[in-house]
């Protein structure tokens, strides 16, 4: 018993050798045999009869995709000649071919074109609807609540027309202490009349404000009733800033601007709005060109 199992461990000794040998010699077979751990097999000491025995017809290593035949040997990194390429391109079995390099033929393929601007579609206005209604309503609703619960409030609201897209602002909050408050009261004058115009896309893009009475100089009011203000500017504009923030923000400027109340008042017509438009734009341009700082006074 021990003669025999020494027989057999230095007959698995002297068979390792000789595949330690076969390696060094790059043999391929051992390579062809690895797709059945055979080595593996072997060194844990398995017997020949469990190992399965490779087959000379089956080679899982065989590329899928073939050379067509007769095809000349070509390394892979070299280009593609334009012989080869038109017979890969006539070739049957182009489809399953697989991609060479320089095998694109760029001459065959359009440029690129510029799409042209597409307007929004219908279902992108119809969502852009609901979510300026929503908003506004919800604006809306916040402010007469709040105006209801005061006995004082800084500023009402109210619709023009019944058009939830222009609203008439009274604004009664003004600084007791400054110029415009007390040309206000000398003149028996309220309130400051403010007109609201929201466009289609808001809360996306500023709402229009312009001042229709009294006729207010200097203060960051300009001609026609104009607001000169980079909140109100697309660059300027945030779509979280509410309905209230803007006018608080604008009877702010007034007072910064030293603004006065003309003398000629009521002599004169309110402002038109399409003045007020035209003034905005100019405004918007110069502030454009220098920033939102004070202007040289030859542009205005």
């Amino acid at each position: 018993m021990a003669i025999s199992l020494k027989k057999y461990i230095l007959k698995k000794l002297g068979l390792l050798r000789s595949l330690s040998a076969d390696q060094r010699n790059g043999n391929q077979v051992i390579q062809q045999n690895n797709v059945y751990n055979q080595p593996a097999a072997i060194s844990a000491g398995v017997p020949q009869d469990n190992v399965l025995p490779s087959d000379p017809q089956v080679d899982t290593h065989q590329s899928k995709h073939t050379e067509p035949p007769g095809a000349p040997s070509r390394s892979p990194d070299s280009p593609l000649t334009p012989t080869r390429r038109n017979q890969a391109f006539n070739s049957p079995r182009q489809a399953s071919r697989r991609f060479f390099h320089g095998m694109l033929d760029h001459s065959r393929v359009s440029p690129a074109r510029p799409r042209p601007p597409q307007e929004p579609s219908v279902r992108d206005a119809g969502h852009l609807k609901v979510v300026r209604n929503r908003r506004l309503m919800k604006e809306y609703r916040e402010i007469t609540r709040s105006v209801a619960r005061q006995a004082e409030p800084p500023f009402t609201v109210e619709l023009v027309n019944d058009c939830l897209y222009e609203w008439n602002i009274h604004l009664f909050n003004i600084d007791r202490t400054s110029d415009l408050y007390r040309d206000m009261k000398d003149l028996h004058i309220r309130c400051i009349q403010l007109n609201m115009a929201f466009p289609e896309n808001f809360p996306f893009s500023p709402p229009f404000l312009r001042v229709l009475a009294p006729r207010i100089e200097r203060g960051f009011v300009m001609a026609g009733g104009a607001i000169c203000m980079e909140l109100l500017t697309p660059r300027g504009w945030a779509s979280a800033y509410t309905v209230e923030a803007i006018i608080m923000q604008f009877a702010a400027s007034l007072v910064k601007g030293q603004g006065r109340v003309d003398p000629r008042t009521k002599k004169l017509k309110h402002f038109s709005k399409r003045s007020a438009e035209n003034a905005f734009k100019s405004i918007v341009k110069t502030h454009e060109k220098y920033g939102w700082v004070t202007p040289p006074l030859t542009d205005g």
